[in-house]
């Protein structure tokens, strides 16, 4: 459990007062459908067990755990990781939080505490990609867990894969270029251009991708391209971006477009909403997810 250090009297109150969320806004009602599709698993860590059942309002849903050592054990698995800090001095929680978050790099970290300078300055060594004021946790924390999740994704993936990379595993060549391709996807449309940017032959990374995934070298490895490509449109078209804006800024022709998504996606990008595209990069994640894990364990 982590260390705090006992708030005078009068802290405690104020502490306590602000952090404890209100009864009369449901979570479920105000957070979008789409993070409770079961498509966003979220775990949540409050060290403070006075405040337990409180905490316990701000997402029902979450997977909420009071013990340091089981919270971490379960950040890996996480989508969203929620911490809940009251207590006026955090002690060795953002330490904790910087070793624990630099060594998985896929799952997003929101942190609940009070929103101030000297507060945030506490938690500058944390990649937080998130804070919520603890004064406003039910009303911010629903678009936060959305936005935490969406608009790093592709940079969250590619430290993945260079850190990945940077172990003793086999495939490092193919991890570095994957994780170049899923910052800018369209430097890698072709797997020429994959080896052509890690100085190696398409063949290496044909074999290098087959001994990872067990799968078909050539068709596997371009599905993964294309679903990095997607991820990046469902990104513009979550935001209204117009379908051909999209195809003009990527520099991809409209009917490959279509037939891609249709392929990947069971759908075409024409009568998506903004919300129904972020639904579908939600999904697409989860895939690509699936994808990276077997390229991750396998060879290691």
């Amino acid at each position: 459990m982590s260390r705090r250090v006992p708030p005078s009297a009068a802290d405690s109150r104020e502490s306590r007062a602000s952090a404890r969320p209100s009864r009369r806004v449901s979570y479920q009602e105000s957070l979008p459908t789409l993070a409770l599709a079961g498509l966003i698993y979220r775990v949540l860590h409050c060290a403070e067990p006075g405040l337990v059942p409180e905490v316990r309002l701000i997402d029902p849903d979450a997977t909420l755990l009071t013990e340091w050592s089981d919270f971490a054990d379960a950040y890996p698995q996480a989508d969203v990781n929620l911490v809940f800090c009251a207590a006026p001095e955090a002690g060795d929680l953002p330490a904790r939080l910087a070793e624990l978050a630099g060594k998985h790099r896929l799952p997003s970290l929101i942190v609940m505490t009070h929103v101030d300078a000297e507060r945030l300055l506490l938690f500058r060594r944390v990649p937080v990609d998130e804070f919520v004021p603890l004064s406003s946790m039910v009303r911010d924390l629903p678009p936060a867990v959305l936005r935490s999740v969406i608009e790093p994704l592709r940079e969250h993936l590619a430290l993945h894969l260079e850190r990945l990379a940077s172990g003793r595993g086999g495939g490092r060549e193919l991890r570095f270029a994957l994780a170049r391709v899923l910052r800018r996807p369209a430097m890698g449309k072709t797997i020429r251009q994959l080896a052509a940017a890690q100085a190696v032959t398409p063949r290496t990374l044909q074999n290098q991708w087959k001994a990872l995934s067990g799968g078909a070298a050539e068709t596997g490895l371009l599905n993964l391209l294309w679903m990095f490509r997607l991820l990046e449109v469902l990104e513009l078209r979550a935001r209204g971006t117009p379908l051909g804006t999209i195809c003009e800024d990527l520099k991809v022709d409209l009917r490959s477009l279509q037939r891609a998504c249709r392929r990947h996606l069971g759908t075409s990008l024409g009568p998506l909403s903004a919300a129904e595209a972020t639904l579908e990069l939600l999904r697409l994640r989860r895939r690509t997810l699936g994808f990276l894990r077997d390229v991750g364990t396998g060879g290691a």
